[in-house]
Formats: C-alpha cells, sequence, structure tokens
C-alpha cells in the first residue's frame, strides 16, 4: 500500500488531482516506444518484465469553509465509480528462447562427401518444438525453441532424432539424443535456459 503525505488547504473550494505511476523513462510499450519518448503516455509500459500502469486516475476533494473560518473536507470522489481508494495493478511474465546444435557425422566417408542437407527434428514428448539441417560440413543449428510466459519454468526434455534420408549409400541413423534443459526466471524478465550438456 502506498500512503500520501498530507495535503494543506488554504481554500474553500473544489480541487482536482491526478495520481499516476511513475514509468521508468526506458520502459517501452507494445510499439517498442520508449516512455520517455512516447507521445500518449497513458498505456501500459514494461521494462525489466514488470508492466507498469501509465494510466491517470483522478482524485475530486470538495473543501468547504465552517462558521469559524476553518476548513473541512465534504467528500472525495474518484473518477473509478464506488471507488474509495485507487489499486495501481503491475504485472510480471518473462520470455526466452533455446538454440540447440549438433553435427552429422558418417562412417567411412569419402573425403569429398556434401554433408549438407540432413534434417532433424527435437521432440518434446511427442510435440514437435524444432527442427533443423545440416550444412555441408555437417553442422546443423535448430531453429530457436521459444519460451513464451512463466509456465515454462522447469526441466524440459528434448529427444533429438535424425530424420530419414535418401541420399545414395547413406544409412539413416536411429539413434535418439537426449537433452534436459533447465529453465530459471532471472527475475528481471528473461527466461534462461541451460541445457546439461551444452545442448550438443
Amino acid at each position: 500500500s502506498c500512503d500520501f503525505a498530507d495535503i494543506t488547504f488554504d481554500h474553500a473550494r473544489p480541487y482536482a488531482y491526478a495520481i499516476y505511476e511513475v514509468v521508468p523513462d526506458d520502459a517501452v510499450n507494445a510499439a517498442g516506444e520508449k516512455y520517455a519518448d512516447a507521445a500518449i503516455k497513458s498505456g501500459y509500459f514494461t521494462k525489466d518484465g514488470v508492466t507498469y500502469d501509465g494510466r491517470m486516475h483522478e482524485v475530486h476533494i470538495s473543501i468547504a469553509k465552517n462558521a469559524d473560518g476553518s476548513l473541512h473536507s465534504e467528500g472525495t470522489s474518484y473518477s473509478q465509480t464506488g471507488a474509495t481508494s485507487y489499486t495501481i495493478t503491475n504485472s510480471y511474465d518473462a520470455k526466452g528462447e533455446l538454440e540447440l546444435s549438433g553435427h552429422k557425422e558418417i562412417a567411412n566417408k569419402p573425403a569429398s562427401m556434401d554433408l549438407s542437407g540432413f534434417t532433424f527434428t527435437v521432440k518434446e514428448d511427442d510435440k514437435v518444438v524444432s527442427t533443423g539441417e545440416s550444412d555441408a560440413d555437417g553442422n546443423f543449428t535448430f531453429d530457436e525453441i521459444d519460451y513464451d510466459d512463466l509456465s515454462a519454468v522447469g526441466t524440459h526434455t528434448y529427444k533429438i532424432t535424425e530424420d530419414a534420408t535418401t541420399k545414395p549409400g547413406v544409412t539413416t541413423s536411429h539413434a535418439t539424443v537426449t537433452v534436459r534443459v533447465t529453465v530459471t526466471d532471472d527475475t528481471k524478465g528473461t527466461l534462461v535456459a541451460e541445457p546439461a550438456n551444452n545442448g550438443r
């Protein structure tokens, strides 16, 4: 909760105040604009995974004079109907990604053999989460695996297999490589994915 310092009134009249959350200048909105540069600052802006409420909230206070000249408040009203105080809510989320890579080897490979075009699949349980294709040297990098929210925190077990090949004289490998990845939240909006065997 937040309690503001006392306000001193010296005249009998209506007063209007704006309450808003202080948003970091480098927080960005959905359009990628920094708060400091945004023409419209009344939306939501995010920094380090925290989404700030940039909306303005109005408070109206009516001050009246007593018979002895002292002042008293006749009441406070809020721009939100029925409100007696304001709740400004922040939200937190985090995202991350993982890029796995590998290398294709062929026993008895002729020195001039091109190793490009071999394809590989990454699955978590029965779901395909990424694919990759080897280059001429047999190296391959999988498409990034995205972690979109905090539900991804935990341990993920991926199974990597080679897809069937039609290359003459080459036998498809039926081996399965298991990669275990631990996803943690750095509490600054980023999910950090750490493979137990460096992702290779």
